[in-house]
Formats: C-alpha cells, sequence, structure tokens
C-alpha cells in the first residue's frame, strides 16, 4: 500500500513540474516579441536583406510610385504571372519597363529593357 502511495505522489509531483514549466514557457513567449518578417535572399555564400540588395533598392524606389529613372508620377501595368507584375513609366520620353513584386511589404524590382510601342497609342 505505501509503495502505490509513493507512486502516485510521485505522479502528482511530476504532473505539477510539467504544468508550472508549460506555464513558464507560454509566459516567456508572450515576453518575447516575434521576430519581424524580413525577406531574405540566398546568393549562395551568404543570406542578405532583400532591402540590401539592388533589386530591393529599385524596389523600394517604384513602390513610391515614382519612376526612379525620370521621377515621373505613375505606372501603367504589363503583363503579370505568378507573384509579379511588368510595369512602365507613363512617361513616353522614359518608356523604363520593370518587372516588379511586393514580397512582406518589401518591393523586388527588375529592370527589362524599355516599354513596348503599344503601351503609348
Amino acid at each position: 500500500m505505501e509503495t502505490v502511495l509513493i507512486f502516485g505522489l510521485i505522479l502528482a509531483i511530476a504532473w505539477s513540474v510539467v504544468k508550472i514549466w508549460d506555464a513558464l514557457k507560454e509566459a516567456v513567449k508572450r515576453q518575447r516579441p516575434p521576430p519581424p518578417r524580413v525577406a531574405m535572399v540566398n546568393d549562395g555564400s551568404s543570406i542578405t536583406e532583400l532591402r540590401n540588395t539592388p533589386a530591393g533598392q529599385l524596389g523600394a524606389a517604384l513602390m513610391t510610385g515614382k519612376c526612379p529613372d525620370c521621377g515621373h508620377d505613375g505606372f501603367y501595368e504589363g503583363p503579370s504571372g505568378g507573384a509579379s507584375v511588368n510595369i512602365y513609366c507613363k512617361n513616353p520620353d522614359c518608356r523604363s519597363a520593370f518587372n516588379f513584386t511586393n514580397m512582406f511589404g518589401e518591393g523586388h524590382g527588375e529592370r527589362i529593357g524599355k516599354a513596348p510601342d503599344s503601351i503609348y497609342k
């Protein structure tokens, strides 16, 4: 009978320790802010925040709504696929064209040459 009581006491203590441990872990989680969501780029040798890459800097400039080449306001939207869209400067004298994606609130841009003539007709 004593063995059963001792075993029951050990189980009760172990259960209490587990519950206290779980409560402590939850308290620590609530105190620690979640890590910021940042788009990262792996170039094969290192991992870099998107905003610190040329594509991220161009994307940030495009997110302002102004052409980074001429400063004109606005873009025409072209074909899109996946998460990206081709955009063309509204200034017919500039005609800069970009492939643009918005990831986690950060832009990613690539130059794709000049806009086709059909955009400005």
